[in-house]
């Protein structure tokens, strides 16, 4: 299980985001079930994190708008192994899409402070 909490009406879990396989830094990530990939993330993050470039991509926003974003991969610490995760480069909180939801459960208590849980299926 993948713990977390509510804050500001937000889902948010810690996860570990890799400087390497091994060693990961803990971001705080919103769980955001409108964005279909893996994570995104500031570039600053990204830049302490010194996550490898892979590719520049067009993005669709919330609004329908479309932003060139640069793609960048990590490996992320995810239910006790590391899996590879394309990152987008994107400023304001940090996310976690649907992408590493895939065959899991996410409950949450919609209360400030409430529980967040994610469970494989």
């Amino acid at each position: 299980m993948i713990a977390g909490s509510v804050k500001d009406l937000q889902a948010l879990v810690c996860v570990g985001i890799g400087l390497s396989p091994d060693v990961t830094m803990p971001v705080d990530l919103v769980v955001d079930t409108g964005f279909a990939g893996g994570l995104a993330l500031p570039q600053a993050l990204i830049d302490e994190l010194r996550l490898p470039y892979i590719e520049a991509t067009v993005a669709i926003l919330a609004d329908g708008s479309r932003a060139d974003v640069d793609v960048y991969a990590a490996p992320v610490h995810w239910f006790g192994r590391a899996v590879e995760v394309a990152v987008l480069a994107m400023e304001g909180r940090p996310l976690l899409g649907t992408s590493l939801l895939r065959e899991l459960r996410m409950e949450a208590d919609f209360v400030e402070g409430g529980a967040v849980r994610l469970l494989p299926l």
